[in-house]
């Protein structure tokens, strides 16, 4: 946000904890940019993409990812990532 914001891009957020919330809040609103943090607490591993494809919203998504794992970039990959650095 702050980088954003730096950037001088207008930036606001909502900050949900769960894949329901998630979804909750893809309906009541309309969003330019998703950042997730990866791995998550309370969230399987790509369950947000999974979550804005039943939604049926192409909203490009950032994972913030500590320590990425060869398979973990492969399943991204697999469930539609563009890229995983």
């Amino acid at each position: 946000m702050y980088e954003l914001k730096k950037a001088r891009f207008t930036v606001s957020s909502d900050i949900v904890v769960t894949p329901e919330q998630f979804a909750e809040r893809l309906h009541s609103q309309s969003f330019d940019l998703v950042v997730a943090e990866h791995p998550s607490p309370n969230w399987q591993e790509t369950q947000a993409l999974e979550v804005l494809r039943e939604v049926k919203k192409d909203i490009p998504v950032i994972f913030l990812v500590y320590g990425l794992k060869r398979e973990t970039a492969a399943e991204f990959i697999l469930k539609g990532a563009a890229d995983c650095n």
